[in-house]
């Protein structure tokens, strides 16, 4: 696929502006490093539904155990 490298990874995610976005347990920093379009919200405990939500794990066993929170 030529230039899928050079693509952002908010755009390789699939995240749109006006997405409503949940990052669990993210890197600090992590949202800053990506190129988000505009009128995205993050947050992990909105009332709202969510467009996007990333997990973040170390092992499967986290991903078992924080996967249905």
């Amino acid at each position: 696929m030529a230039g899928y490298s050079a693509t952002p990874l908010a755009k390789k995610l699939g995240i749109k502006s006006g997405f409503e976005l949940a990052f669990v347990n993210a890197p600090v920093g992590f949202s800053q490093e990506l190129e988000l379009p505009p009128d995205v919200n993050i947050s992990s405990r909105s009332q709202k539904p969510i467009d996007f939500a990333l997990l973040f794990v170390k092992s499967e066993q986290e991903l078992k155990q924080t996967f249905p929170v």
